[in-house]
């Protein structure tokens, strides 16, 4: 699955901080089950704003890593339904939603709550998670069930023996 992370959440993987306890689980199970997580260009302008500059040099350069989704206008009908952009927040805001709404990305991982807001008017709040709903989902698509049975046993496959019935 493609998942594009808006830059508060970018922010929180890629400053020299320590990660919470459920972005730490969240960034393992995307790893370990081969998502991507992808990065709008918008996220560099937000950044390129951040006022603490040693921040915005560490996480910029580690934004590099990332593989960038493509830029694409604005169409006048998204426009119509998410409004005019009041500052250049609400620009990357709306760059992030556009791109999911073209099915850039599967998910957009924020917990930016204007983007929730404005997800919803799109139809697209079941593809916009917070950091907690983005693990809820990752983990009820990853989990494993071991069935149980009276009739199955767990043991090396070396046990089996090849000639019993069960194989013809």
């Amino acid at each position: 699955m493609r998942l594009l992370f808006d830059t508060n959440i970018l922010i929180h993987v890629e400053d020299p901080k320590e990660l919470t306890p459920d972005l730490q689980e969240l960034m393992a199970l995307i790893r370990s089950n081969g998502h991507q997580i992808f990065i709008h260009p918008a996220s560099f302008s937000d950044i390129n704003r951040d006022q603490n500059s040693e921040r915005r040099g560490i996480v910029l350069s580690k934004l590099g890593g990332y593989p960038v989704l493509p830029v694409q206008p604005l169409t006048p009908e998204f426009k119509d339904v998410v409004g005019a952009a009041k500052n250049e927040n609400d620009v990357a805001d709306n760059a992030l939603l556009f791109s999911l709404s073209k099915n850039n990305a599967d998910f957009l991982v924020t917990e930016d709550q204007g983007i929730y807001r404005k997800a919803a008017l799109l139809n697209l709040e079941d593809r916009t998670l917070s950091i907690r709903g983005a693990l809820g989902f990752f983990k009820a698509l990853h989990m494993r069930v071991k069935p149980q049975s009276d009739v199955l046993r767990n043991g090396p496959v070396s046990n089996l023996n090849i000639n019993d019935k069960f194989f013809d």
